[in-house]
């Protein structure tokens, strides 16, 4: 099964693909704990990592070399032969989001918002969303991070005050910017569609 890493504070937390998911959220959680410290990282914290693994049973690797981000590379590639700008999980130029298409810049240099550096970014007035194409970060990385900015400018253009918001209402609205994006965009980064016999 393939490896994904995973950049930490203190290291490189590598899981299999299985339970990336599961380790993205774990992930989350280390840095919003981290948040409540004041401690501003978009890295999780390496312990809050091997802690949720262990209590878990979920095998797991530490590296403190850079070269493990070689064992990153799915196992099974995408449907090639399918058509659109998505096909091989590449990030596109662009994206529909409600009635806006938004330009999507892969940048080298630091993406920094609110003073922390983070690994995207998106600007409603420009219509814009910036990935940090770090070469340490997969391509389900850079996928994951352009979906996260996604939400962003669906919660934006729905206008949804998450804060205030009821779940159902909220749902909602998540829901049909969800529907509205699928179908404004075609195939979307994480989809396994694979072509009729």
């Amino acid at each position: 099964m393939s490896k994904v890493v995973m950049p930490c504070s203190r290291g490189w937390f590598v899981v299999d693909e299985k339970h990336y998911g599961h380790a993205l959220d774990a992930a989350e959680k280390s840095i919003r704990r981290m948040k409540k410290k004041g401690i501003n990282r978009i890295e999780p914290d390496i312990m809050d990592m091997k802690v949720w693994a262990s209590g878990n049973n979920i095998p797991y690797e530490i590296t403190e070399s850079l070269d493990c981000t070689k064992v990153n590379e799915p196992t099974e590639p995408y449907q090639t032969e399918l058509q659109g700008d998505w096909v091989g999980g590449k990030v596109p130029d662009k994206i529909t989001i409600g009635c806006y298409d938004y330009t999507i810049n892969r940048v080298k240099e630091p993406i920094i918002v609110d003073g922390a550096k983070c690994r995207g970014k998106i600007d409603y007035q420009k219509h814009e969303i910036h990935i940090a194409d770090d070469d340490y970060f997969s391509e389900q990385s850079k996928e994951q991070t352009l979906w996260h900015e996604i939400v962003h400018g669906i919660i934006n253009y729905r206008n949804v005050n998450y804060g205030k918001a009821d779940e159902e209402t909220f749902v909602d609205e998540l829901a049909t910017g969800l529907y509205l994006l699928c179908k404004s965009n075609g195939l979307l980064p994480g989809q396994n569609i694979t072509k009729e016999e």
